[in-house]
């Protein structure tokens, strides 16, 4: 029985195409995406002694030293809650960030096997990555949630815009993800320069210490990094908090924005080249 032409699909791989058809094919491929995230949650956890525990205990002995450091003997005021809370939000958040963009950075070189074998949208290496740290997340949530419980911390309606923070926090993660992980393929001393960045980011973003103690005639500038307006909010909207730092939170929107628009641009425009380039 022979084919019509009419019921045949013909697949055509373009360059350069839009952004919306990059957007839209990761959308096609949405289980393909979730495979892919559930594959880097299985590797992480596989063959490990204490598992998910990790995932508490990273935060839980970051904030112990910081506090233990910053708290006691630096003294670094909290005004609005308690030092611990203050660290652990933030630590808890940043943690998120910096692990969904390393990560993201480094997908296209960890599955050049798999990108040289069987053609589907590049871009969902780099979007897969968030998988893992957004498990790890939730697992410090949850113990973000009990040190709150045991200070007698209790969050108001302001808990409600929560998920739209951690959306924005994984769309910067993403959006500069997506932008290093092209470039890293192409330029391979980058891979080296994202952990260092990284740990400047660390105590470049109000972790340690809350943004209030930022002289004011630096604070825009201080609000440049966009970490700051987003761990500002999850800290208003978890701690009760009394001041939003409204304009540091609407930087932080338009430069993720703007990141996540510039990255997907320049990701469709090299996506054609990157197997030539592994």
């Amino acid at each position: 029985m022979m084919r019509s032409p009419a019921s045949e699909q013909l697949l055509t791989i373009e360059a350069g195409r839009p952004p919306t058809r990059l957007i839209r094919e990761a959308w096609e491929h949405r289980e393909l995406l979730l495979l892919l995230a559930w594959r880097d949650i299985a590797v992480r956890y596989k063959q490990t002694v204490l598992g998910v525990a990790w995932a508490v205990l990273r935060p839980l002995l970051m904030t112990l030293v910081f506090v233990a450091v910053f708290a006691v003997i630096v003294k670094v005021p909290s005004p609005d809650a308690p030092y611990v809370l203050l660290v652990l939000s933030g630590l808890v958040l940043w943690q998120l960030i910096s692990a969904t963009l390393s990560a993201a950075s480094e997908s296209l070189l960890g599955n050049a096997s798999m990108l040289s074998k069987v053609y589907f949208s590049r871009i969902l290496f780099p979007l897969s990555a968030a998988g893992a740290p957004l498990v790890d997340f939730l697992v410090g949530l949850a113990l973000l949630a009990g040190v709150m419980i045991w200070h007698g911390v209790v969050p108001t309606w302001r808990i409600a815009l929560l998920p739209g923070l951690v959306v924005l926090a994984l769309c910067l993660a993403l959006g500069a993800g997506l932008f290093l992980s092209a470039a890293v393929v192409r330029y391979r001393d980058l891979r080296h320069v994202v952990p260092f960045l990284l740990q400047i980011g660390l105590y470049a973003s109000p972790i340690v210490y809350p943004s209030s103690l930022v002289p004011e005639r630096w604070q825009l500038i201080y609000a440049l990094n966009p970490a700051v307006g987003v761990i500002d909010g999850m800290r208003w909207a978890l701690l009760g908090e009394a001041f939003l730092n409204l304009p540091a939170l609407a930087l932080s929107i338009a430069i993720t924005l703007s990141t996540v628009a510039l990255s997907i641009g320049y990701f469709r425009q090299v996506e054609h080249t990157l197997v030539d380039v592994l």
